[in-house]
């Protein structure tokens, strides 16, 4: 019977993968089957992807838009920091266990008598999307590389902690939890348990390439030891893992690019003349939540003409798009171009951009409007931060294939259930990139959409693979 473990490498931008750098990695790639065009999902925020990973769903259909967002948006508007345990767990409540807007891996496996394991060293609330239900679950495994009250079961979670100690507290670089994450996987979870899904989410470069830049010797020095640790994994699986039937999958969720200028969104909305303010610092006529892309919610109907003006004239705004009421303003995208719209979708959302790939109108500046600055950063649809990894390897996949054809992370939970053998959801893409599947896909369209506005030209270009659209890139003229 197969099994899968499915290892993310949080934010690993495939031009960094070279055999000098990482020499485990480049040899099983090209062993495996690679998928040229895999693609993050919008945003490219980590637990949005996270949300996408285990529902096979995009933004517009599971609902958790970000790694910050909104919840009950026109009553008692609820802040959601999907990077906080707890925060997540108050929102769940907070819409009766609708969180998620769709059926998540875990519910699916436990349906069809099969398990999951998770071990994470990503924030507690990526780690708890990746799992809701764990701690409801007796034979589930979840395990925190940082935080032990997120772990379960105890028994295993002593076990561990006999052996290894305590989980690392958070570093930057976090390597030690990524050590501690593999010890866990090699020591504990695989001999003690062999999942029948096993998924790594393992949160560097990510931490490396936020705190030191893409192009660092510390970033280097990260990759090296990701590296390393990935042949340990690739060890095992040569030495047993494969012949269990375990099926091999490599992924990032978005890549990263370099910043060089610190945005204050609210300070120059209000420059601008706009009632603008913080999520939770006020109440102006914008609410305005910070991160790597831009949501603003817009109380007054009648003011979103003026935002989108506004914006659509700012050196470091880039693409701009409208949901609900918005849709049809001058000079907004209609969110659904990128698979976005849903309830929980702000009045407007915007990227913000790089002036260094999209042109001299940004003076060669790549922005950022976060609360603080980061030496680099990702949420928006630069070819940088969409393009990601994925490879994949066992008796389910050719070996040294080359897949061009489309593919982004929805694609990867249909293709886990395909090589466990678990019916595909019928409200799931039936998309699995295992086996013939994937060469079956081969075809594809290349589509623009773009949105012109005097001295200003802006593209979002995706893909399409049969009813399927991925979103490739987007970028203002």
């Amino acid at each position: 019977m197969n099994r899968v473990v499915a290892i993310c490498l949080d934010a690993l931008r495939p031009s960094a993968i070279e055999p000098s750098a990482m020499p485990n990695l480049s040899r099983f790639i090209e062993t495996a089957s690679r998928f040229s065009r895999h693609r993050s999902i919008f945003p490219s925020d980590t637990r949005a992807n996270a949300a996408t990973l285990v529902t096979g769903m995009t933004c517009d259909r599971h609902g958790i838009n970000g790694n910050a967002f909104l919840i009950g948006k026109n009553r008692r508007p609820t802040l959601v920091d999907t990077g906080s345990a707890a925060s997540v767990a108050q929102a769940d409540l907070a819409t009766g266990g609708r969180l998620f807007r769709a059926r998540t891996l875990d519910k699916i496996l436990s349906a069809n008598g099969r398990s999951l394991a998770v071990i994470s060293s990503a924030s507690a609330g990526t780690t708890t999307l990746l799992h809701m239900r764990a701690a409801g679950h007796a034979d589930a495994i979840r395990i925190s590389c940082h935080d032990r009250t997120l772990s379960v079961p105890s028994r295993l979670v002593d076990a561990i902690e006999r052996d290894l100690g305590p989980p690392p507290p958070v570093g930057a670089p976090d390597i030690s939890a990524i050590e501690y994450g593999v010890n866990v996987f090699l020591g504990h979870v695989w001999p003690k348990a062999e999942p029948d899904c096993t998924i790594m989410w393992l949160n560097e470069p990510d931490v490396s390439y936020h705190e030191f830049g893409v192009d660092s010797e510390k970033t280097a020095d990260t990759l090296a030891f990701v590296d390393s640790q990935l042949g340990r994994i690739f060890d095992w699986w040569d030495t047993g893992g494969r012949a269990r039937g375990v099926q091999l999958l490599l992924f990032s969720d978005h890549g990263q690019v370099d910043v060089n200028q610190h945005i204050d969104v609210v300070s120059e909305l209000r420059a601008g003349g706009l009632d603008a303010c913080w999520v939770g610092e006020g109440a102006g006529e914008l609410c305005v939540v910070p991160g790597g892309f831009g949501q603003i919610y817009v109380r007054s109907a009648h003011r979103l003409p003026d935002v989108a003006e506004f914006l659509g004239d700012q050196p470091w705004s880039g693409l701009l798009f409208g949901s609900g009421k918005s849709r049809a303003i001058e000079r907004l995208i209609p969110a659904k171009a990128v698979l976005y719209e849903n309830p929980r979708t702000a009045d407007i959302v915007f990227t913000f951009r790089n002036g260094r790939r999209s042109g001299s109108c940004a003076g060669g500046s790549a922005y950022y409007g976060g609360r603080s600055m980061n030496a680099a950063m990702h949420g928006g649809l630069d070819p940088e931060e969409m393009t990601a990894l994925f490879v994949a390897a066992g008796s389910e996949f050719e070996s040294s294939a080359l897949v061009e054809a489309p593919t982004n992370t929805a694609d990867i939970m249909p293709t886990i259930l395909q090589c466990i053998d678990i019916p595909i959801p019928d409200a799931l893409s039936d998309r699995s990139l295992a086996g013939s599947e994937a060469r079956a896909s081969d075809r594809w369209l290349e589509e623009t959409i773009e949105q012109v506005a005097p001295g200003r030209r802006q593209v979002v270009r995706r893909f399409r693979v049969g009813p399927r659209y991925y979103v490739d890139s987007g970028w203002v003229e």
